[in-house]
Formats: C-alpha cells, structure tokens, sequence
C-alpha cells in the first residue's frame, strides 16, 4: 500500500511536512481527531514520510515501528491478549482500507460486543519495543491508535515512558476523546487537531471513486467532514433505513408519553430491540441520532442547505420535529447522546444503556423554548 497517495488531511500533511523539514520531530505528539474523523490516515502518510517511504513499511513490516490498538479477548486470543497476537489481522485489515474506523477494527477482530481496551500488559509490551535499538531507520516509532481507551494502569505506566523517553523514540497518539485522555500524557505532547474536511473537498473525495455528484454531496453531508465515515457509507451502500426507524418510533413514542404513560412500555421494548443489535450497529445508531438532532437544530435556525435529508421513514418530517430542538434542550439532547456513547465504549448494558436513554428523550424533548422577551 502507497501511504503516500492516502487522500485527504491536506491541512494536517502541510504542518507534519514542516516539522519534518525542521528535523526537530518531538518525542511525543498527539493527533486529536473531531468530527468523527479518523487520524490514523494522517499518522500512515505521516510515518512514511518519516521513514521515507521505505517499502518495508509500505507493507507495515518495519522493524522500527510498533502498533498498539485496543482489543479483547475474542476468538483468535482467548485470554491475555496483546497487540502482537493480532499483528497479522490488523496488518490485513488496514492493507485493505488504510481509512478503518475503530467500529470496523472491532468487528473485524471480532471483539465488538466487548469493551475494547489498551491494558497494562500492552504498555509493557511498548517498554519492551523501545528498549531496542533501532535496525533501518535512526529512530523507534510507536503508534497508539485508540489511545483513549488506555486503561488508568496502562495510561500511568505510559506516562513515566513520556516523561523520560528513551533515546531515539518517536511516540505517535491517535485520539478521538482528548478529554478521555490522561491530562498529564496530552499536555507531554506536541498537539495537532485533525480537522474536519472542508465540505466541497469531501465531495471531490468522494465523487472520484466513481458516485454522481448529487449522490457525494448527500454523503458528504451525512459524515459531516469525516472522510473515513464517508468511505465507510459509500463501501457500505448504507441508506441507513433501520436507523431512520429505529430513530422515528423513539421521538413518536416519546412524544406520546405525557398523554398516554401506556407509551412508556413501547420505549422500553424500543430499548430492548435496539439492544439486540450489533455493538457496532448500535454505535452507528447513536451517531445517526446525534446527527438528526443537528439537523433539526439546523432547520430551526434556517440553514436548510446543511441538511441532507429532511425525510425520514414513515413520513418523519425533520421540518416538523425541528421546533421541539432548540436552546433549551440542544445541548442536553447531545450530552446525553455523548454519554451514551461513551458507556458504550466502556462495555455497559446495553438494555439499561437504551432503556434510560428513551425515557430522558420524553422529558427533554417536551422542555419549553425560553419566552421570548421584548426590547
């Protein structure tokens, strides 16, 4: 795989180019992707520039650098796994699509039910790595993809390896949540944020492979500048209907419970049948619903261009849900959303996990607009 041509990060390839020019490439630096973006892209192209396009790499089997991801037990490693274990499928998964997101990392390694985390015995497994001296390139590189997942044992440990690095080692983390980071490993880093694609760019990214003009712009809508969810939409042909169901009977149901309490029990079998899915499918359902709230929270404010689709199943009207978004209860509506999210990560159940979720919604969703007040 050419990591050269990966496309893209142009903001991102422009800065990492001048701290390679400047030969003062810091120990430590932390990609912070946004937006769902994927920095792992951007840490490929940037490590090969780094090695100088050594073939080697090209096939990820350079001897100087290490990867570390998060995973579980699974089928492959049933107990006391370590990065190396899954060095081949992680080698295979990425030769195939250099854009994978850590849902399909899971997936692939067949640990998406579980909690996928970074654990001690990988930190030791980096110790081990940098105690070597260097065998093609005059420096070691460890990328850590997912390194918000570390857990508090492993993050410390991690944290002493920073502090005092050994000679010659680069130390390349890849987030999504800085906030979930330890504080005391980011502020040790050099920080670049990995922004979102810029819309128009997007589209050209997507349209290239092969997709109409009208279609790349519906897509590049719905991933809100993540080119590595784009891809993913487009390999999936994903229309996104289960989601738009599962999404509209949540927001009816809800609606209809301040009437009829009766409506309670449809959320809660709501709650167990979006349960039953895949944790994968169920991650995806949670992004879905953080972007029809955005998009109704749009339309209410009058930017329409932005929304990409206004129509859901069964005759949703996002133009008619959008009045029951506003400043009173945005913010709340995507906390929550945000916080399930991240209890997701962390392996929680799932049933509870919904069940709660469904039952904030009938109260958020009925909160008052501010009276609006005269000059």
């Amino acid at each position: 795989m050419d990591f050269s041509t990966i496309d893209g990060y142009e903001n991102g390839k422009a800065y990492l180019k001048s701290v390679i020019k400047s030969r003062r490439v810091p120990h430590a630096q932390l990609l912070v992707a946004q937006n769902n973006q994927s920095a792992l892209p951007l840490a490929l192209w940037y490590v090969n520039e780094l090695l100088d396009r050594a073939p080697s790499f090209e096939r990820l089997l350079h001897p100087d650098v290490h990867f570390v991801f998060p995973i579980n037990n699974s089928p492959l490693v049933k107990k006391d796994p370590l990065c190396s274990d899954f060095m081949e499928l992680f080698r295979t998964a990425v030769l195939d699509n250099p854009h994978l997101s850590l849902d399909q990392w899971y997936a692939a390694a067949s640990i998406e039910d579980k909690g996928a985390l970074i654990k001690v015995d990988m930190a030791r497994e980096i110790l081990k790595h940098t105690a070597l001296k260097p065998v093609q390139h005059h420096s070691r590189i460890v990328i850590i993809w997912g390194a918000e997942q570390m857990n508090t044992e492993a993050a410390n440990k991690l944290l002493k390896v920073i502090e005092e690095p050994p000679k010659n080692t680069l130390f390349l983390l890849l987030v999504q949540r800085e906030e979930r980071m330890l504080q005391t490993i980011s502020s040790r880093c050099q920080r670049l944020v990995v922004h979102p694609e810029p819309f128009d760019v997007l589209v050209g990214h997507i349209a290239k492979r092969g997709v109409s003009n009208e279609r790349a712009k519906e897509i590049a809508l719905r991933a809100e500048g993540s080119l590595s969810v784009a891809l993913s939409m487009l390999a999936e042909d994903d229309s996104e209907e289960v989601f738009e169901r599962f999404f509209v009977e949540w927001v009816r149901s809800a609606f209809k419970v301040k009437k009829d309490p009766a409506a309670v029990g449809v959320l809660l079998d709501w709650a167990e049948r979006l349960a039953s899915l895949s944790k994968e499918r169920q991650r995806r359902f949670l992004r879905f619903a953080q972007r029809q709230i955005r998009s109704a929270m749009l339309l209410q404010y009058g930017a329409d261009r932005l929304v990409a689709k206004k129509e859901l199943a069964d005759g949703f009207l996002l133009e008619r849900f959008a009045p029951f978004v506003h400043e009173e209860n945005t913010l709340d509506l995507n906390a929550f959303l945000e916080e399930a999210l991240y209890n997701h990560s962390r392996n929680a159940n799932t049933k509870l996990l919904f069940s709660d979720m469904a039952l904030q919604m009938t109260k958020l969703i009925h909160k008052p607009k501010r009276a609006s007040t005269s000059p």
